[in-house]
């Protein structure tokens, strides 16, 4: 169980990683049919934060529903946020989790260049060697890989 205003940290993920969904339950104990508005990220970091299945719009009596949270970084640095669940309980018509994590640079491709085994560097030169103007060269394999 958490109360409104709890704090939920995802910890720190690289750029680009898409990470584990958390799964919250809510829970309907009262003695009407729970109406849930949308789930509503309040600040400027929702990009990087989503709801991974539908969110119900009601609750039975003495039912509950699960709903998933997932960060997904996008750019570097602390990312926080408040997710808010709106509804019509009476004690608690909203309530808030705060969600944080940190995003550290993901990684990056890197190119390079073979002919047979030997690196070529970048803006540089492959020699074909001297083929007359009336000739073709012998078809050459390059290899690009990422690493």
């Amino acid at each position: 169980n958490i109360d409104s205003g709890h704090s939920i940290d995802f910890g720190s993920k690289p750029t680009g990683f898409v990470g584990d969904a958390l799964k919250f339950t809510i829970y309907n104990f009262g003695s009407d049919v729970l109406s849930l508005n949308p789930l509503t990220l309040l600040n400027n970091h929702s990009n990087q934060y989503g709801i991974v299945q539908p969110f119900p719009s009601t609750v039975g009596i003495d039912q509950s529903v699960d709903f998933y949270v997932q960060y997904r970084p996008v750019s570097v640095g602390n990312k926080s946020d408040t997710l808010r669940i709106g509804s019509n309980d009476t004690r608690t018509p909203q309530f808030d989790i705060s969600l944080s994590a940190e995003a550290t640079p993901g990684p990056e491709p890197r190119m390079v260049l073979y002919q047979g085994g030997t690196a070529i560097a970048n803006s540089g030169t492959y020699n074909f060697g001297n083929i007359p103007l009336t000739r073709e060269s012998s078809n050459i394999s390059f290899s690009i890989l990422n690493n």
